[in-house]
């Protein structure tokens, strides 16, 4: 009799330790806790309307360093880089199609009129108000960023 209360003190044991390892390994992800696949327009409208996040030393979009801006209703996208370069399209939310509408790059500088981008990922980190994309197996997180001061770009071209 004791050596079967033993046993099943040591089975107990085992299994209070591995309920224990599970509940461990199911916790929560800090980091992604945070993080929102922007996939809806929903989504899109929360973390990215009226906002411009800086994209520096890849090549996002085909250009060195940008400046991706999101109207209010995270619609419409302008893509700045250098002094006098953008271009301005819509947005789809899947996985963050950009097309291009208008556009005043060089061909092959930049962005061109009637071009898509998929974004895949394309994520937004509420803690670090960073935006991260991926185009054609290039991933790019922007700078820290905040709200527009105006709100938006002009809609006009």
């Amino acid at each position: 009799m004791q050596r079967m209360n033993r046993m099943v003190r040591v089975l107990v044991a085992v299994f209070v330790l591995g309920s224990s390892l599970v509940l461990l390994s199911c916790s929560s992800d800090d980091e992604d806790e945070n993080v929102v696949d922007v996939d809806t327009l929903e989504e899109a409208r929360a973390n990215l309307g009226g906002r411009t996040f800086t994209f520096t030393g890849s090549t996002v979009f085909g250009v060195a360093s940008a400046t991706l801006a999101f109207s209010n209703d995270a619609t419409q996208f302008q893509l700045t880089s250098g002094t006098d370069r953008r271009a301005r399209g819509t947005v789809v939310y899947r996985s963050c199609d950009f097309t291009v509408v208008t556009s005043n790059y060089a061909s092959g500088a930049g962005p061109q009129v009637g071009q898509t981008f998929t974004a895949d990922p394309c994520e937004f980190n509420s803690d670090t108000s960073t935006l991260t994309v991926s185009f054609n197996n290039v991933t790019a997180t922007s700078t820290a960023t905040q709200p527009n001061a105006s709100g938006s770009f002009t809609s006009s071209n």
